[in-house]
């Protein structure tokens, strides 16, 4: 299992940082031994109210398809959803989501928001299949989950559909 570590560079700012309110958080997992730790850290940052798990669920285009449904349902501006197997560093995740908020100011067809993770053992920054959704646009979404349920990388797949329609991800 690979541990990955949410990166994100920002200058600091001064700002108020985003609301716990405003935010549902998933982790997804698939028997990983990180699933619990996962999971508990993402509710001391979050708040026991507003983290879920989606456990077992399989293929990846399911998972991804009760993720949505999970973040339409508690209908908040953001769903973030985590691996199991990635764990975030608090203040950045706070700094990448207020970005995300500064970008929705100039582009209000922003889908979706990538950050970069510390791979610990390869040694390196990387793209992760973390990620922050603005909630409203999920539901535009998910008709491409099943459309895309036979690609290896479904979410990808979802992404792309989604650039096509003229949303930035």
């Amino acid at each position: 299992i690979t541990c990955c570590y949410f990166f994100y560079s920002t200058k600091e700012t001064k700002q108020p940082i985003p609301l716990k309110e405003d935010i549902t958080v998933i982790v997804r997992s698939v028997d990983e031994r990180t699933a619990d730790k996962c999971l508990e850290y993402a509710q001391k940052i979050f708040g026991d109210k507003n983290v879920f798990s989606i456990k077992n669920i399989t293929p990846l285009s399911e998972a991804v398809k009760a993720s949505y449904q999970k973040g339409i349902e508690e209908n908040k501006k953001w769903t973030l959803i985590i691996d199991a197997d990635t764990f975030l560093f608090e203040d950045k995740i706070w700094q990448f989501i207020e970005e995300a908020n500064k970008t929705l100011i100039k582009d209000p067809n922003a889908f979706c928001f990538k950050g970069k993770v510390f791979d610990k053992f390869a040694q390196r920054n990387r793209t992760t299949g973390t990620r922050l959704y603005q909630t409203k646009l999920l539901s535009k979404a998910l008709p491409f989950v099943d459309k895309g349920r036979k690609e290896i990388r479904s979410e990808t797949f979802v992404h792309g559909e989604m650039i096509n329609n003229g949303y930035l991800t």
